[in-house]
Formats: structure tokens, sequence, C-alpha cells
């Protein structure tokens, strides 16, 4: 398994690293903008892969009044051409 330190000295796995983040930054945006701002600063996005988006959360409470939310939010992705199999 490569060390951090190579990984960080070859530009393009760097490159590709950076890009990942601001896709995740660029998704997270886009969530926000669908959600009430209350939960903006407490839920972002952790992955999406296979159809299968992963919200993060940092609390039980915004993960309760963000599962309130996924019907719409999900029905909201699908009209944008996001199609999630699972939220």
């Amino acid at each position: 398994m490569a060390q951090i330190s190579n990984v960080l000295q070859d530009d393009k796995m760097l490159r590709y690293f950076m890009r990942q983040v601001q896709i995740q930054r660029d998704f997270t945006a886009h969530i926000h903008a669908l959600l009430p701002a209350a939960l903006h600063p407490h839920c972002w996005v952790g992955d999406y892969i296979n159809d299968c988006l992963t919200l993060c959360v940092d609390s039980s409470v915004v993960a309760a009044r963000l599962r309130l939310q996924q019907i719409s939010l999900q029905a909201t992705l699908q009209e944008q051409g996001i199609v999630l199999q699972a939220l």
C-alpha cells in the first residue's frame, strides 16, 4: 500500500483527490439548496456510488429531520435527472 507522502508527491493522484473533493463540495451545495437552511451546517454528501447517495449528519436529531425530507428530496433530484436507488 502506498504511503501518504508518496501519494501526495504524485501530481496526477493529488489532482484526482482534489477533484473528488470539489465534486463532493459541489454536490453538497446542490443538496443544501434543496433542504431547509437549518440543516445546511449539519448535513453533507458522504458518497454517491451506483445511484446510492449517502448523506452524513452530525446528530440523530438532524438524521430524523432529514428522514422526513427523504421522499421529497429524492423526487426533486429525480426531476433534475439524478436518479437514486437509495438515499
